[in-house]
């Protein structure tokens, strides 16, 4: 029998957004699948845009919390043994869900499975390798996860038999890099449990504990195709949070996400500390570069030995560092207006 998919669709105030996004997943749903909109407390027209669209489209109302509580609530409620997700400004590619249900149902020993996905500019020039746009370059499990073609896994089907397929264990390259876009993911729900775990409490980056605990119960599947666009538009964004704001939720969602799973950890726990030092660095140097020497203090104190001059730095009194700060930027744009002065650089 063929398995049924719940899809879980966050939104807050997009009402003019949401019929590209729900249209691209009712167009692909079959008989016993659902589509779950889960309203993080709307209040514009986003309840009578899910109401023209009608069964098997629900409308699952909320308090206003966040999409990573609002993704939590609708993981909840999917009945489907298997779920996928879509953000409410993106747009699913046609064949993405028969492509990858045909792909959990030809390898039961699977998981999940997601891919590479295109990004689409505010005037709408879509480019393929959003992947390699995230990460400055191709995915490093590449290099463990050897590939095979998709047409030696599903022999019969529409889609392009030259398709490479990663397939392993893809938490340790999860550690450092966002390999995954969750838009692109199809997982068995009983594998991970009644809980999807996404964060509920950060300005960014809520989904990664919800892809760690994804990847971690389980082999998975990289499609090295796309299978969603996502879209550039004018409304704010998750990743529009400020750089301070995002390190900080950064180092947090490694915490949670990776530290609780002590079998993970006892294979991977050195990772975990060399990304963590790495990630509050990161914050320490941002926190210097805004004048806030005391912040950037009680950083460094979590690091063992940190960088002689980012602790001098952060000893110096405000005054003092916002005035060599200062200095520093007089110089660099001397430099840019002056290059043959290598030594302002």
């Amino acid at each position: 029998m063929r398995e049924t998919v719940s899809v879980v669709l966050p939104t807050w105030n997009r009402a003019r957004l949401l019929p590209r996004a729900i249209g691209s997943v009712t167009a692909q749903l079959e008989p016993g699948d659902e589509l779950i909109v889960a309203d993080d407390g709307s209040t514009d027209d986003t309840a009578s845009v899910v109401a023209r669209f009608g069964p098997p489209v629900r409308h699952l109302v909320l308090s206003h919390a966040g999409a990573g509580a609002a993704r939590n609530a609708a993981w909840r409620v999917a009945r489907g043994p298997l779920v996928a997700f879509l953000d409410s400004d993106d747009r699913w590619l046609p064949g993405k869900l028969a492509l990858q249900r045909s792909l959990l149902a030809a390898r039961p020993e699977l998981t999940s499975c997601f891919s590479d996905f295109r990004t689409a500019s505010i005037d709408g020039v879509e480019r393929e390798g959003g992947l390699a746009g995230w990460l400055g370059g191709p995915p490093r499990f590449e290099d463990r996860l050897p590939s095979v073609p998709l047409g030696r896994l599903l022999p019969d089907g529409p889609w392009d038999p030259s398709i490479r397929v990663h397939i392993g264990d893809f938490a340790p390259a999860a550690l450092g890099e966002p390999i995954v876009n969750i838009g692109t993911v199809l997982v068995r729900k009983e594998r991970i449990g009644p809980e999807l775990g996404c964060a509920e409490d950060v300005a960014t980056f809520e989904e990664l504990p919800g892809v760690a605990r994804i990847l971690r119960a389980g082999p998975a599947a990289f499609l090295d195709c796309a299978t969603l666009v996502q879209h550039d538009h004018p409304g704010p964004r998750l990743t529009g949070a400020d750089h301070v704001t995002r390190a900080r939720a950064k180092i947090r969602i490694l915490e949670r996400a990776w530290s609780g799973d002590p079998a993970f950890l006892a294979r991977h726990g050195a990772e975990l500390a060399a990304h963590l030092r790495a990630e509050r660095l990161k914050l320490a140097r941002l926190l210097l570069g805004e004048g806030d020497a005391r912040a950037a203090r009680r950083v460094l104190e979590e690091i063992d030995a940190p960088p002689r001059e980012l602790a001098l730095l952060a000893q110096l009194p405000e005054a003092a560092l916002r005035g060599a700060l200062g200095v520093r930027r007089f110089l660099q744009r001397v430099a840019a207006i002056l290059p043959w002065l290598p030594t302002l650089g």
